[in-house]
């Protein structure tokens, strides 16, 4: 699976990181990485931050670099630690014409969301509300048909098939998987 979600569909966007906190006091921000591709984030390439409904202000990684599977950015604009904390929790995008191109079983994030979990049995599960990186693996959220949170590991022993043109997500669960 290919981290760079959520979107944007009415500019066609992608996310690749989300602000977490500032780092400093001379403007830099540490970021979640939503992309498999930290050469994204070199010093000279430009990032897009959403300001309003419809708009992007275009950002220049002045530095960067990585601690803790996270990076710290240096982002034109950005230059005090007040600056900093205006942008928390705010996404960075790229416009998707410049995603890289996905392999054979490879997945956009977002191209999951709201995808319907089906047991390969046929036995519909729940809806998939939000995709997490959980160290070994990537791990499905999935929201059950009675309201109930999961995960599912996006690993080959539990996904038995994406199919993106029917919104379906066929899977095998072991016991306890699900309360």
């Amino acid at each position: 699976m290919t981290r760079e979600a959520p979107t944007s569909r009415e500019i066609e966007v992608l996310a690749v990181a989300r602000i977490i906190k500032p780092h400093g006091v001379k403007g830099a921000v540490v970021v979640e990485l939503l992309s498999d591709f930290p050469e994204r984030f070199r010093p000279g390439n430009e990032l897009l931050m959403k300001v309003d409904d419809r708009d992007f202000e275009k950002l220049s990684i002045e530095s960067s670099f990585f601690h803790k599977g996270r990076a710290v950015l240096k982002l034109s604009g950005v230059d005090d630690r007040e600056g900093a904390e205006r942008v928390r929790k705010k996404f960075l995008f790229i416009l998707e014409k410049e995603a890289n191109l996905l392999g054979k079983s490879e997945y956009w994030i977002h191209d999951l969301y709201g995808m319907r979990v089906i047991s390969h049995t046929g036995e519909e599960i729940g809806e998939v509300t939000d995709v997490f990186s959980g160290g070994a693996q990537d791990l499905l959220n999935v929201a059950g048909k009675g309201g109930e949170q999961f995960q599912i590991p996006f690993v080959k022993a539990f996904i038995n098939e994406v199919d993106l043109e029917s919104n379906r997500i066929t899977v095998t669960l072991i016991s306890g998987m699900i309360d």
